[in-house]
């Protein structure tokens, strides 16, 4: 009896360090007549883990977003054209007129610059393939113009 006891014990108890728990702000449990499911709202808690072919996030509350695959171009406060969006590899900002001194930011939803540049050219390429799937916000700023934020979606 203190074998298969001790047997169940070694089973069980490494299988509950693999368990994820966080604090959250609230949640609940929705309940139908065809079934339930347990939810969680607040606390995002991921890590990153990136190689040279793959990326992947790990972790609480991945957030998954639907869009229209026609909504590919984005047009911005400056004339700008963001495209395409969502993307998997790129992002291309084009402009009309360069505004002065035109610098841009990639953020992360927790607000780590990702990349970030001078604005030179009418059009710029942003090479996100290396990040994990997920939002990110892309702001443009300028002296002489309002600064621009828009949301980039990466599959």
């Amino acid at each position: 009896m203190t074998h298969l006891l001790l047997v169940a014990s070694c089973c069980v108890i490494p299988l509950l360090g693999f368990s994820q728990q966080n604090t959250v702000a609230t949640g609940g449990t929705a309940a139908g007549t065809t079934g339930s499911v347990s939810y969680s709202i607040g606390q995002i808690d991921y890590t990153n883990t990136s190689s040279a072919d793959d990326s992947s996030n790990e972790g609480l509350q991945q957030p998954f977003e639907f869009f229209d695959p026609d909504a590919s171009v984005t047009e911005l406060q400056w004339g700008t054209s963001l495209f395409p969006n969502p993307t998997m590899d790129q992002v291309i900002i084009q402009l009309e007129n360069i505004p002065e001194e035109a610098r841009y930011y990639l953020y992360d939803l927790n607000g780590k610059v990702l990349l970030s540049n001078d604005i030179h050219t009418q059009e710029t390429i942003l090479d996100i393939r290396s990040f994990a799937a997920g939002s990110y916000l892309l702001k443009m700023i300028a002296p002489s113009k309002s600064t621009s934020t828009i949301q980039i979606i990466k599959h």
